[in-house]
């Protein structure tokens, strides 16, 4: 059975466990199961068993399992029936890689390969050599004194004697695939770009002066407006950015919408003399700044004493607050917390 493949079948056998015969007729009454490299026994998709044979096949049922059942080193395929007394014989299967079979072997040995992740292969792709000859025809190059020369298109030759002056440090880049019918070049310049300039694909070492109507790459500062998006990293901006501020920094806030932040003695006065709610903390548990201050007012104020019992009161003066055990009704040396 091939690995993670659809449509593929799987047939088990079912017979009567006190006969020990074939059992006919029960494809209604069986579910088959699956457990994908030894994991969870999950029910098959099949809703019914398919009856191979009743007559030169007995006992034997077919299932038809989807793509994502057969995605498993090891599948084992188990079965059971409704109907008494009827067993199911599982069955283990160790799959093997889709396609293997297409696998093709020259009289010397050697694979042919035809594909390679999938991917149909040329004599280029497999490092086959290839004999170029001068000439204009299919498979033939025009050769001058053994250089390739590269025959350009109109859109190629629209280009400007100047636009097209390359100067020490700038690098040209081909495609990545290396082809020689160029008709758009990413350049990356070591130097600077003084003046406007209607965008650049590829790096700039320098800066750019002027205005710029987009940057895809990176570039050392530009000075200037950019029209468009810079798509890169940026050593500096120098001038506004239009998404992001409309103004400069000192004026993006009136002088009269600027409301001073209190002072310390404002601040020590809001929070000495404001009045705090009441409130206890639960025993054994971390209080509140206002529930301790709550709880020692109230063991230095109003409370009572019944035996070992002691009692706090709140501020109405009879709420209990909190109670305390002592350890001893008459002297005592210790106090605990008890509510």
């Amino acid at each position: 059975m091939f690995k993670n493949v659809s449509s593929q079948k799987v047939a088990l056998f079912a017979f009567d466990a006190t006969t020990g015969l074939p059992k006919t007729g029960d494809g209604a009454n069986i579910t088959p199961y699956v457990s994908k490299d030894y994991g969870t026994v999950t029910a098959l998709g099949t809703a019914t068993a398919t009856e191979m044979d009743s007559t030169n096949a007995k006992g034997w049922y077919s299932f038809v399992l989807t793509q994502a059942e057969t995605n498993g080193d090891m599948l084992l395929f188990t079965a059971k029936s409704s109907t008494a007394n009827i067993s199911v014989v599982g069955l283990l299967i160790a799959t093997q890689p889709a396609n293997w079979t297409t696998l093709s072997v020259d009289g010397s040995g050697r694979v042919d390969v035809a594909k390679i992740g999938g991917t149909s292969q040329t004599a280029r792709d497999i490092g086959a050599s290839v004999l170029l000859s001068s000439g204009t025809g299919t498979g033939q190059v025009s050769l001058s004194s053994g250089l390739v020369d590269i025959t350009q298109t109109a859109a190629d030759k629209a280009w400007s004697t100047t636009s097209r002056l390359l100067t020490a440090g700038t690098n040209i880049q081909l495609p990545s695939n290396g082809l020689a019918n160029v008709t758009a070049w990413t350049v990356n310049i070591t130097g600077s770009l003084s003046g406007a300039v209607g965008s650049v694909t590829g790096n700039v070492g320098g800066n750019v002066v002027g205005s710029v109507a987009s940057v895809s790459g990176a570039v050392g500062s530009v000075t200037g407006s950019v029209g468009g998006n810079v798509v890169g990293s940026v050593g500096s901006v120098t001038g506004l950015t239009a998404s992001n501020l409309d103004a400069t920094i000192s004026s993006r806030l009136a002088s009269a919408s600027y409301t001073a932040p209190p002072t310390a003695a404002q601040n020590a006065t809001a929070v000495l003399t404001t009045q705090m709610t009441e409130s206890y903390a639960t025993l054994h548990s971390a209080p509140t700044l206002a529930q301790g201050i709550f709880e020692v007012r109230s063991l230095l104020a109003e409370k009572s004493v019944a035996t070992t019992t002691l009692t706090t009161k709140k501020i109405d003066g009879s709420t209990t607050a909190g109670t305390y055990t002592l350890n001893d009704s008459v002297s005592p040396t210790s106090i605990t917390k008890a509510s």
